[in-house]
């Protein structure tokens, strides 16, 4: 059970949010059954939808290009706080109407010409610096989480697409999403399986399992990552 109430993790919960606590060691084989003030009554409010995507910066790229390609209208939800508008959400819910208006997509509504104003006007920051701007920010700063404010602003370093399912409620990467082979993070993404493998560290690197390449490019695409289950037989 993982999650947060206020940024802190409950008492009772095995995680909190911070993206630092989900190392492939702690998380190996588990389910996760995540619980966040904000962020999962937005999703599930969500689920009448015909299809519901789960953005963020890390993998902002990839959803604007599923989004793009759904051929349905849009609709931005931003989770915000505790009823009202919060900075971060308006800032990637901007990025998002500003990468769907530049592939020919038109904009309706004054909430996402909003949002796509305050992207267009801080573009030029450093986004861990716009981040820390808001109150979410400022509190994640309070609390002495800064590290999480420069992990969520690593944009497009996942290429992945996270949909969410039904019965029961969860959230998983798209099967029919492209996603290039590659590390993010501690974790190896096999792309023609679109599946995320048990992760290797950074200081672990140099000792690969046999089967799992490093890399990327065709090298990668050549490969697979086998990190808990035996390679195929050659």
């Amino acid at each position: 059970v993982c999650g947060e109430r206020d940024g802190l993790k409950p008492a009772g919960y095995d995680l909190g949010n911070g993206p630092g606590e989900f190392s492939a060691a702690r998380v190996r084989g588990s389910v996760l059954v995540m619980a966040t003030t904000n962020g999962t009554p937005a999703i599930l409010r969500a689920r009448p939808a015909l299809r519901t995507l789960v953005a963020s910066f890390l993998n902002l790229g990839a959803t604007i290009e599923a989004l793009d390609n759904s051929g349905t209208d849009i609709r931005i939800i931003c989770a915000g706080e505790k009823g009202g508008p919060s900075w971060e959400d308006t800032l990637l819910g901007g990025h998002i109407v500003e990468g769907l208006r530049s592939r020919g997509l038109a904009v309706g509504g004054d909430g996402a010409r909003l949002a796509l104003g305050m992207a267009v006007s801080t573009k030029e920051q450093p986004l861990a610096e716009v981040l820390r701007q808001g109150a979410g920010g400022q509190r994640l700063l309070r609390q002495g989480f800064a590290h999480d404010i420069e992990h969520a602003s690593q944009v497009d370093s996942l290429r992945m697409v996270a949909v969410l399912r039904s019965d029961p409620a969860r959230v998983e990467i798209d099967p029919v999403a492209r996603v290039d082979p590659v590390w993010v993070g501690d974790v190896f993404v096999d792309g023609p399986e679109l599946r995320p493998l048990v992760g290797i560290p950074e200081e672990a690197r140099g000792n690969v399992p046999e089967g799992v390449a490093r890399g990327d490019g065709d090298d990668l695409g050549r490969h697979r990552g086998y990190l808990d289950r035996e390679p195929p037989a050659a």
